[in-house]
């Protein structure tokens, strides 16, 4: 299930019309000073604005600091790979819901090293068996302003980089195995699709102008990156390599590799051109293998 969390709110400082600001300040001043008319109305002030509710995350710092740091100062081996697998689950999500806003100053990076306790000398140890009681650091992923997931039109209209993890050294390096045991069951399960899209369908339907007008077109390549995922994690390649796949391949060879795996009832509702990608393709569950 997804967990979310949808506000109401209002404020002066929200951007309204005109008209919206004219007609509170009115219902006001009608309520003050004719009290019994305004018992009558429905609400005073601003109308609320639908928006996300956010919360300050402590102890957390951009990934600009703390990636210049790690590449003078390298991390044990199992904090760097630690930190290589949640980088990787950030890949995969904003590549599924198209966040295009995912520099370094949209994701923090929380490193904390745990106080180090006084322990009795022992004679019977040496000092390299010593260090092995050295607590580890800790290093958690936390990613922030998530305002352009699910765009209603491709990120290339807004800026010719929409995917700026592609160029981090971090990219440069095959998909974990620890990555690909999580994410496949997962992208080749219908139900598991099935259960996301239906609770996208109860999250957009909060705006009912924006659902009824850009909900099918968010959800047209929903299924076409999961299926490039599941192309990539095969394949044990790079984790840029989903970038490279979406803006190299043209929509008929994905369209080609898509029907070899296709439900023959399927194949007909695949629109096909000669340009290339992203003029998106909407891919059946049926059609994973």
């Amino acid at each position: 299930m997804l967990l979310f969390q949808v506000v109401r709110l209002a404020s002066t400082t929200f951007n309204y019309r005109a008209v919206d600001r004219a007609a509170a300040r009115t219902k006001q001043h009608v309520a003050e000073r004719f009290p019994d008319i305004g018992r009558h109305f429905h609400r005073l002030g601003l109308p609320p604005k639908v928006g996300s509710f956010q919360l300050f995350v402590p102890g957390c710092q951009d990934a600009y600091y703390w990636l210049n740091r790690f590449e003078s100062e390298p991390l044990p081996e199992a904090v760097a790979k630690s930190l290589q697998f949640q980088f990787e689950k950030l890949v995969v999500l904003d590549y599924i819901i198209r966040n295009t806003d995912r520099g370094n100053d949209n994701w923090l990076i929380r490193y904390e090293i745990p106080p180090l306790k006084e322990v009795e000398a022992d004679t019977d140890t040496t000092k390299e068996e010593s260090w092995d009681m050295v607590p580890l650091p800790t290093v958690d992923v936390v990613a922030i302003d998530n305002g352009l997931a699910f765009p209603f039109k491709h990120p290339d209209e807004w800026r010719a980089y929409p995917f700026y993890w592609a160029w981090l050294p971090m990219a440069k390096v095959p998909f974990s195995d620890q990555i690909r045991d999580l994410i496949l069951p997962k992208i080749i399960d219908s139900e598991f699709i099935n259960g996301l899209v239906r609770d996208l369908y109860f999250l957009f339907r909060v705006s009912t102008s924006y659902f009824n007008t850009f909900f099918p077109v968010l959800l047209a390549p929903f299924n076409l990156r999961s299926f490039c995922c599941w192309v990539v994690f095969q394949s044990k390649t790079f984790v840029c390599s989903l970038f490279i796949l979406v803006t190299t391949q043209t929509k008929n060879s994905i369209h080609e590799a898509i029907l070899r795996r296709s439900a023959p009832s399927a194949r007909k509702s695949i629109p096909c051109h000669n340009s290339m990608i992203p003029t998106f393709i909407f891919v059946p569950t049926s059609a994973y293998p």
